[in-house]
């Protein structure tokens, strides 16, 4: 049984050290790496129960937006090594006032990936015009039901006849402009109270022109909405119908349903899913603290969401952040200590785009 262990946490450092020397390759040639996303205030405009903001110890909490100058500063630092650049996190970023500037500088350091997420309300010409003229990759709807009642029910203050009008008119933009992109993509939040509408969301995302669905599973946030009884770990087989019908609906419609896999029945933990966080999986690993970014509006940054800042890129430079102790420590650990580091602790980073599934180096919880 010993034996057994020290083999596969001798395959977990293993794997673990050929994708940590190839990001040293890719930074030793110059090449772009890094994942960044980058919240430019700590604000928004809804209170879906779902998320953080209908928690009140975070709807309380003020922050000012990023200034131009501050975003400037770690542009000019950060985006020449960075590969993917989502200009959103938590909040909604068309609530920073003159977000289509932000846009712009963003887009002068041709980015291989730009893109946002945004539930969609604010969305205007301004904003079309400039996700066009900067080559933005996508912009990332965040919807959590395909008819009006539960859309407003997960989307308290949000208007579903207006989010709509908004989707079209990005649709319509750019086909007067002739372009591709932005490609236009759904987040979807799944819920005891929105499950049976998967199949419909995803005929009502083909008809807005959406290339992509990432359905997700409720994060207890501590927020409005009741996680003991909208969370579907309580009720796997549910799930699992409606997996089933969305896999093979999507694939009717081509279009790409991202999926979390389904539960795995034959266990007794509700929890548990076929291709979830567990250790056998270990082999993709998380390596954070050499690919990720996250930045806070007045530029705190860390290397994952579930951590305390580490860093602040308003003082420092991205160099002087990863020379910090507290990141020397955390790096050596998941490279020499592995049982000891955060990937053998309650590791809550399962949420991944597609777009970062293969740049982030985290467990996906698709399928």
């Amino acid at each position: 049984m010993k034996l057994t262990c020290y083999y596969k946490l001798y395959h977990f450092i293993e794997r673990h050290r050929l994708k940590y020397r190839a990001l040293q390759v890719a930074r030793l040639l110059g090449l772009r790496y890094l994942v960044v996303r980058m919240d430019t205030n700590f604000l928004c405009n809804l209170r879906c129960p779902s998320c953080q903001f209908s928690a009140d110890r975070i709807s309380s909490m003020r922050q000012p937006a990023m200034s131009l100058d501050l975003f400037n500063k770690i542009a000019q630092d950060v985006f020449p090594r960075t590969r993917i650049l989502i200009l959103s996190c938590g909040a909604e970023p068309l609530m920073t006032r003159n977000f289509d500037e932000f846009l712009d500088r963003a887009g002068a350091y041709n980015l291989p990936f730009l893109g946002f997420v945004t539930n969609g309300m604010l969305l205007n010409e301004k904003h079309v015009e400039a996700s066009i003229r900067n080559r933005v990759s996508e912009v990332i709807f965040s919807l959590d039901g395909a008819t009006k009642e539960t859309y407003e029910k997960h989307k308290a203050g949000g208007n579903f006849e207006q989010v709509l009008s908004n989707i079209k008119m990005l649709r319509s933009y750019r086909a007067k402009a002739k372009a591709k992109h932005p490609a236009i993509r759904f987040n979807y939040v799944l819920t005891r109270s929105n499950i049976t509408e998967v199949c419909d969301f995803l005929k009502l995302a083909k008809s807005l022109g959406g290339s992509t669905v990432r359905f997700r599973h409720l994060t207890d946030w501590g927020a409005a909405m009741d996680f003991s009884k909208e969370t579907l770990s309580a009720s796997p087989e549910l799930y699992n119908r409606y997996h089933d019908e969305a896999r093979q609906l999507a694939t009717e419609l081509g279009i790409e349903a991202l999926l979390p896999a389904p539960f795995d029945l034959s266990s007794h933990e509700g929890e548990k899913q076929v291709s979830g966080n567990d250790k056998k999986s270990a082999g993709h690993i998380c390596i954070q603290p050499w690919a990720f970014l996250y930045v806070e509006p007045q530029g705190l940054c860390r290397p994952c969401f579930f951590v305390p800042p580490q860093g602040d890129l308003s003082k420092m430079t991205f160099s002087e952040y990863q020379s910090l102790p507290e990141m020397k420590e955390r790096k050596q650990r998941l490279l020499h200590d592995v049982e000891n580091s955060c990937l053998f602790k309650v590791c809550r980073m399962k949420i991944t785009s597609s777009v970062n599934d293969d740049s982030n180096f985290l467990l996906s919880d698709a399928d």
